[in-house]
């Protein structure tokens, strides 16, 4: 058998465990045994996942597996690592988005060795292969373009104590973003407060470690050095600068150079970035109520706001609000149309709800979610439909809570025909077989629990999917994942009947939609046999419903995962060249 060997390259890749965590895995192994193998790579050894269990497991002399995996080469055994953890752990946005830094590298690299197997070696990078490394990074961690982008100013510019702060979740990756901006010896200076101002955190017993922006914006504003240069100056001199690379750039009409482009593009996000942290650092600017017009629709506490949009099943072919006369409601289809979201806020919520009734189509979210994730509260304008050509447009009007100052925003609203088609919820005949009440908490805890697979379809398109078989027995509802692990949770059953039906339950299992589940005390499920799940929850006077079709026997032949290119079953061990043994 060949023997694990921990290579500090690929253990640097993970984001090291709290002491609770390590804690915690130590005690499920001395009681329980170490029931996931250790997966190695194979020929070497070196250690791709598991090495904190193999540490333990070598301390307690507690036997193991050990599965070598096969990869081409270490850039991709790297990769497998880097998404093998996202999979695996509950890592926050911020930690992902130093793991995407990592990983988007990784995916650049792995570019130039496709390249070497090529005969244009003289050619540049084709641009989807470089160009778009971000949004593929951004995309397979799970967080947005913005997000990567703040990590990578804090990995390139920052001082590495500023990562490693973010890695231990003290500080937010955009806060450090902002700490990032500083000359680097005051960033030392910084960095030591706020390490300090974490710690007092722990010693008073409070819930989280974590220095907010506030407090942040707070220490540097303390430790910032009195120079004979005003910012205003420095303002002015990079006013200046943009003005005459505008004009530079306003002679250039095509060029050869596609990747030179993307640099330039990268360089126009950090000034953009660089530009709002000083905006986010500035005193308070008082702006005249003008700014807001007074023919806005609707006025809302943005957090609340936010809240609802994240209870929205995601889709990719646009989004539809329905403002009606008592509130807002968005029905959304995933895009395989397996999966339903129809969530419902009444007019209540609103401080200002003045528009008449109608539809207006978002080609996504983003737009609207990133104009107020940083403000209290928002004015929204949407303009009447008209029979002109143009597209109607949305205006934002909010404000950054770190400093009050008001900004505006406009959206363009894409026309209704080419958004999604006008559709309802399905109606089932009879409504549900049976009807349980179960805690939010234990149901959102116990999907996690099942084991995520990424699937390949005819067209190598993937998705992740998290299936498993549901019944009730006894009062309580059973869980059986493909993997054989099975769940029991208590339930109050409301109307009996049949239960049989398996669901890929990975819409529901965690992320934004996930909490806001959690935050029903109670949520009633509605199921039959090979039935659909209907999942009902009331939060204030929010309603929200989420239908799940069952499987159907073509999801469910013979899923396997498949990483970087190497299959593996439901557990990650490959399906091909399988290579089991146990430490004696």
């Amino acid at each position: 058998m060949i023997a694990p060997v921990i290579d500090p390259e690929f253990q640097a890749l993970i984001p090291a465990p709290t002491l609770e965590e390590l804690a915690g895995l130590r005690e499920d192994i001395s009681k329980y045994g170490c029931s996931d193998p250790i997966k190695v790579l194979e020929g070497t050894g070196e250690i791709l996942d598991g090495h904190h269990r193999y540490q333990i497991c070598q301390d307690l002399k507690i036997p193991f597996q050990v599965v070598e995996i096969e990869f081409p080469n270490r850039t991709e055994a790297k990769i497998w690592i880097i998404k093998n953890q996202h999979a695996r752990r509950n890592l926050t946005e911020s930690q992902r988005a130093i793991l995407a830094v990592t990983l988007e590298a990784l995916y650049a690299e792995q570019a130039k060795e496709r390249q070497g197997t090529r005969t244009d070696l003289g050619q540049p990078l084709d641009e989807n292969e470089v160009g778009r490394s971000v949004e593929k990074a951004a995309k397979d961690m799970g967080i947005s373009h913005q997000l990567v982008s703040s990590a990578k100013k804090v990995v390139n510019l920052g001082i590495p104590e500023l990562a490693q702060m973010v890695e231990d979740d003290k500080m937010a990756v955009g806060t450090a973003a902002i700490v990032a901006d500083l000359p680097p010896e005051q960033q030392v200076v910084v960095q030591a407060k706020i390490a300090d101002k974490s710690n007092r955190k722990v010693q008073d017993g409070k819930p989280s470690s974590r220095v907010t922006e506030s407090e942040v914006v707070q220490i540097i504003r303390g430790t910032s050095p009195k120079g004979e240069v005003t910012p205003e100056e420095n303002l002015d001199k990079v006013e200046q600068h943009l003005k005459s690379v505008t004009k530079i750039l306003e002679g250039v009409e095509i060029t050869a150079q596609r990747e030179k482009l993307t640099g330039l593009l990268e360089l126009g996000e950090q000034i953009i970035q660089q530009v709002k942290a000083i905006g986010l650092r500035s005193p308070v600017i008082k702006r005249t109520v003008e700014t807001v017009p007074s023919d806005y629709q609707l006025e809302i506490d943005a957090q609340t706001l936010k809240f609802f949009l994240d209870s929205v099943i995601p889709a990719e072919k646009g989004f539809k609000l329905i403002f009606g006369a008592d509130g807002l409601k968005i029905i959304s289809y995933n895009d395989r149309e397996t999966n339903i979201s129809v969530s419902f806020m009444p007019k209540d919520y609103f401080s200002k709800y003045e528009l008449e009734p109608c539809e207006i189509c978002l080609r996504n979210f983003s737009e609207l979610y990133e104009n107020i994730r940083f403000s209290k509260k928002v004015q929204i304008f949407i303009e009447a439909e008209t029979e002109y050509v143009h597209d109607r447009v949305m205006k934002i009007y909010s404000g950054y809570e770190a400093c009050g100052v008001t900004r505006d925003a406009t959206i363009r609203l894409a026309r209704l025909e080419f958004g999604p088609k006008n559709r309802g919820t399905p109606k089932l005949n009879p409504p549900c077989v049976a009807v349980v009440s179960i805690s939010s908490k234990d149901f959102v805890r116990s999907l996690g629990n099942i084991r995520w697979t990424q699937i390949s379809d005819e067209n190598n398109n993937r998705r992740h999917v998290r299936n498993a078989t549901f019944s009730i027995e006894d009062s309580k509802i059973k869980i059986v994942a493909d993997d054989g692990s099975i769940q029991k949770i208590p339930c109050n059953v409301l109307v009996q009947g049949e239960v049989d039906s398996s669901f890929d339950v990975y819409p529901l299992s965690g992320g934004d939609i996930g909490n806001v589940v959690e935050k029903s005390d109670t949520i009633t499920l509605g199921m039959g046999k090979d039935y659909p799940m209907i999942v009902d929850l009331t939060i204030g006077k929010m309603t929200i419903e989420y239908i799940m079709a069952p499987l159907i026997p073509e999801d469910r032949s013979e899923e396997c995962e498949i990483y970087r290119g190497v299959l593996a079953d439901g557990n990650g061990i490959p399906i091909k060249a399988e290579r089991v043994e146990f430490q004696r």
